[in-house]
This record gives structure tokens, C-alpha cells and sequence, in this order.
């Protein structure tokens, strides 16, 4: 799947309550390792439906650059080993969000 640069795409994720209300920690899965962050409610699409588990959901990204097996991504919140919010991803694990 070919995603464009600055394309808006959802990262799956865990999720759980985070210190304030409008703000979830989750936990997302990149090719170097496991990220933890916090997220802002509007920056998080919950994985609703049957069969679902209500702990997932998917952080609002932006598509930074392609390379062949992976893709590099700019995560929406406040990350702790990245303060940037930059990680690279398999391309088969995101979903396009419409525009905002």
C-alpha cells in the first residue's frame, strides 16, 4: 500500500487511561521497539465494533517518507523515547483517516 507524504494515517495501538480526561496513554508497536506516550482524546481513534477489544485504537499520524519496507510517520501527542514522535512502521499495519 503506497501512502503521499503528509497523508494522514492511524498507527494501531493499546490504550489506557491517562492523568487527565481528555488524555490516553498507549503503547505502539514500531520497527525498533515498543513507544509509550500519552495522546490527546481528538488524536485517537478507538477501535469500536463487535468483537473489538476496547483497549486499541489507532494515534493519528502524518506520513514523513517511504522506503521499501517501511515507513517513516510523525505520531500525534507527546512520546517518551521520541520528542518528535517520529518511528518507522510497516506500511500493512496502517489505515487511512480522512481529512479533519
Amino acid at each position: 500500500m503506497m501512502f503521499a507524504n503528509g497523508e494522514l494515517v492511524g498507527v494501531p495501538c493499546s490504550v489506557q487511561m491517562g492523568p487527565f480526561p481528555e488524555e490516553h496513554l498507549v503503547m505502539v508497536e514500531t520497527e525498533d521497539g515498543t513507544i509509550w506516550g500519552f495522546v490527546q482524546q481528538r488524536d485517537l481513534q478507538m477501535s469500536l465494533g463487535p468483537g473489538t477489544d476496547m483497549n486499541r485504537g489507532y494515534v493519528k499520524s502524518a506520513v514523513i517518507e517511504q522506503a521499501n519496507e517501511s515507513i517513516l510517520i510523525r505520531m500525534f501527542g507527546s512520546f517518551f523515547t521520541t520528542a518528535l514522535g517520529l518511528a518507522s512502521v510497516k506500511p500493512n499495519c496502517l489505515t487511512r483517516l480522512a481529512a479533519q
